[in-house]
């Protein structure tokens, strides 16, 4: 007889007079540690290498890809991307990138953006602030194709997933979620992903990753994340080419 709970399996035979035994299970094992390579940040020359990681669980590490996370300002601004390309960041004053890009495409992870909010998520508390105070930050609104709204179960965050207007084979994750430090927009809230379809299972894990990380730092329960790994599955192979 085997009583399931979300920690361990615990294996029993009736009338056997002995107390269950806690049979650890696949899902308790702490995830491996995996290596993280650098993303230098503008003019970084060398930068120090990351500490290795353990991936959170709805995230599988897919064959051709690697872990690489933004050094300097954005230090812990991780993402997941295609294995055989470097990855490099840089912005100015207003926008901000870390990008892992290959020949076929690759993924994007927006670092920051002034106009973020206001471009993105119009209809939010912060971009009513914004437009109070900061007006020249605010722009038009962009039109947003085959949205798919991610619930976070977290008052005040949002997300979803949509496809880059103009660029067939992108596929976005953008989320709202606030620095607790500086009150504004976290780093690294918008993900894009545009690797050819043969390629999707780094896809799936890049957007997956950037949630997880994201919304699990905030609070949102594993019955959310789970839910918004299965959703980006099922949203993301079919919309790249």
């Amino acid at each position: 007889m085997v009583a399931g709970g979300t920690g361990a399996a615990v294996a029993w035979r009736p009338g056997a007079g002995a107390a269950p035994t806690a049979v650890a299970t696949t899902a308790d094992r702490p995830a491996a540690l995996v290596a993280v390579r650098a993303c230098p940040f503008g003019a970084d020359p060398s930068p120090a290498a990351p500490r290795p990681v353990r991936l959170p669980r709805q995230v599988r590490l897919p064959e051709g890809a690697a872990v690489y996370e933004a050094t300097g300002t954005y230090r812990g601004v991780r993402l997941i991307g295609p294995a055989e390309a470097d990855c490099k960041a840089d912005g100015g004053s207003w926008v901000g990138s870390a990008v892992v890009r290959t020949d076929a495409g690759g993924v994007e992870v927006q670092l920051y953006s002034r106009s973020y909010v206001c471009a993105y998520f119009p209809d939010s508390a912060q971009a009513a602030e914004l437009r109070r105070t900061r007006p020249t930050w605010c722009t038009e609104p962009g039109s947003v194709r085959e949205r798919q709204d991610v619930p976070t179960g977290l008052p005040g965050h949002e997300a979803y997933l949509t496809v880059e207007d103009g660029r067939p084979g992108a596929v976005i994750l953008r989320m709202l979620a606030l620095d607790r430090a500086s009150g504004g927009p976290g780093p690294g809230l918008m993900i894009t992903c545009d690797l050819p379809r043969s390629r999707a299972e780094i896809c799936v894990a890049a957007l997956t990753h950037r949630f997880v990380e994201i919304m699990g730092r905030a609070g949102a329960s594993a019955q959310v994340l789970d839910r918004a790994a299965r959703q980006i599955r099922a949203y993301v192979p079919s919309r790249l080419r």
